[in-house]
């Protein structure tokens, strides 16, 4: 009898060690990439040279890939498996003239032209096959005192300084909406810079980073308002003009 029970005892004890070896041998290693319902799962951190964890790619990647994986089309997420999506580090941009505004205006919808130097965005819209996630922001002012009827694409001296913007603007909000639906809605301060930064680009200086990034997908409406704080100045001989860009990653077919 005790026998029989040193049998089974063994017995349950081997079938214990072997789950455990089993469950150790399918587990993921750190930072590993797997694979779940067909589906690549990335990590959101990977071993750095001296042991550390860093994340494997930017932040407004990571935003795009999980969206793709969760939100895109059949056709998308069948490039996304085969590697077939070509991704662009990009920038949209919408330069207005705001001499005299006041309130809320809408910079970029439907009726926006792309026009070089102007906006790259035609219509406030993505083509088909398009995504684009963004995860900095930055808003300047170009204010020139030589003509009170410039065109947008003549001016040059465009400045995220706070000191050097006109208060309406400075003070005011950013607003930022897809398909209608609020995504940014800001003081513009958060994407403006203190002081000035000599030796380098407006994309590593200028600008704030969001705390979510946020995704255009493709073929939806997109619209920014700015609700300025106060009037915009309309002085003799001046014109004001504002610059709004959006950094991150675009995903797109090949």
């Amino acid at each position: 009898m005790k026998t029989f029970k040193s049998i089974i005892f063994f017995s349950l004890l081997m079938v214990g060690v072997a789950c455990a070896v089993a469950a150790t041998a399918m587990a993921p290693e750190a930072g590993a990439i797997v694979m779940v319902a067909g589906i690549t799962i990335l990590p959101a951190m990977i071993a750095g040279p001296n042991g550390q964890e860093v994340p494997p790619f930017t932040r407004a990647q990571k935003k795009m890939y999980d969206f793709l994986r969760m939100k895109g089309n059949a056709i998308t997420l069948e490039a996304l498996q085969s590697g077939a999506l070509k991704w662009d580090n990009i920038s949209y941009y919408i330069r207005s003239i705001i001499t005299g505004l006041s309130g809320r205006k809408t910079i970029l919808n439907a009726s926006t032209s792309q026009v070089v130097g102007v906006c790259n965005l035609d219509k406030g819209q993505l083509p088909q096959y398009y995504n684009f996630a963004y995860d900095r922001v930055e808003v300047a002012e170009a204010i020139n005192n030589t003509s009170a009827s410039l065109a947008v694409t003549a001016l040059t001296s465009f400045s995220s300084v706070q000191s050097s913007m006109d208060a309406g603007l400075r003070n005011g909000e950013l607003i930022v909406m897809s398909n209608r639906q609020v995504q940014v809605e800001t003081p513009i301060t958060d994407f403006t810079s203190k002081t000035a930064v000599s030796g380098g680009g407006a994309k590593e200086y200028d600008g704030g980073a969001l705390d979510d990034p946020q995704v255009w997908e493709e073929l939806l409406q997109i619209q920014v308002d700015l609700n300025f704080a106060q009037t915009i100045a309309s002085a003799t001989n001046t014109t004001y003009a504002v610059d709004v860009t959006f950094r991150g990653v675009q995903a797109r077919l090949r």
